[in-house]
C-alpha cells in the first residue's frame, strides 16, 4: 500500500511539474539597448520657417501629453512653438505647420527640446555627422548623440517624429524623457 501511495504521489509530482512547465509564459520585454554616437562638431544651417509661441489650451489634443512628460525635478515647461514653413517657396506665407516644440528649463542652465512633426522629420538650425548606430528604448529604434554635455535623440514613434535635446542632463535623464514621450503615445 506504502508503494502504491509513493508511486501516485511521484506520478502527481511529475505531472505538476510537467503542467507548470509548460504553462504559457509572459513574454520577456526586450531590454534597452543604447548606443551613444559621439559628434566631433557641429555645423550652422539655415531654415526657411516662422515659429509662433503657443499655450498648452492651444494644443492639438494627440500632442497635450507632451506639456506633462516626465522630466527632472524643478524643470519647468516654459514655452511651446509652432514651427511653420512655406508650401510653396516662391510665395511669402509660411503656412505649413511643420514642428510642435517644446521647451523646458530650471535655474541650474539646464534644458529640454522636444521637438515633434507629424510631417516628416523635425527641423534643426544646425546639422552633423555622426555613426548613427541605434539603440532600442522600449522597442523603438532611438539614434543618441552626444555633443559636450547635450544629447541628442531622434526616434519616430506611430508617424510622429520626435527630436529631443537635452543640455546639462545625464544620459540617464534623457533616456528617461524619451522613455516618457514612447510610453505616452502607444
Amino acid at each position: 500500500m506504502k508503494k502504491e501511495i509513493l508511486f501516485f504521489i511521484a506520478i502527481f509530482l511529475i505531472v505538476l511539474f510537467i503542467v507548470t512547465s509548460c504553462s504559457e509564459k509572459e513574454p520577456e520585454s526586450v531590454p534597452n539597448m543604447i548606443n551613444v554616437n559621439e559628434i566631433e562638431d557641429l555645423a550652422s544651417a539655415k531654415i526657411m520657417a516662422e515659429s509662433k509661441v503657443i499655450t498648452k489650451n492651444e494644443l492639438p489634443a494627440d500632442l497635450a501629453y507632451i506639456a506633462d512628460i516626465r522630466v527632472p525635478n524643478n524643470m519647468k515647461l516654459t514655452m511651446i512653438n509652432e514651427i511653420y514653413t512655406k508650401s510653396d517657396m516662391t510665395k511669402e506665407e509660411f503656412n505649413v505647420l511643420h514642428d510642435h516644440d517644446f521647451l523646458f528649463s530650471d535655474d541650474n542652465n539646464r534644458t529640454i527640446s522636444v521637438k515633434v512633426s507629424k510631417v516628416g522629420s523635425t527641423l534643426r538650425d544646425y546639422f552633423f555627422q555622426s555613426e548613427n548606430k541605434v539603440s532600442t528604448i522600449n522597442d523603438i529604434n532611438v539614434v543618441i548623440s552626444q555633443f559636450r554635455n547635450r544629447y541628442i535623440e531622434t526616434f519616430t514613434v506611430d508617424n510622429y517624429s520626435f527630436d529631443v535635446e537635452t543640455t546639462g542632463l545625464t544620459l540617464i535623464e534623457s533616456i528617461d524623457i524619451v522613455q516618457s514621450l514612447i510610453t505616452g503615445i502607444e
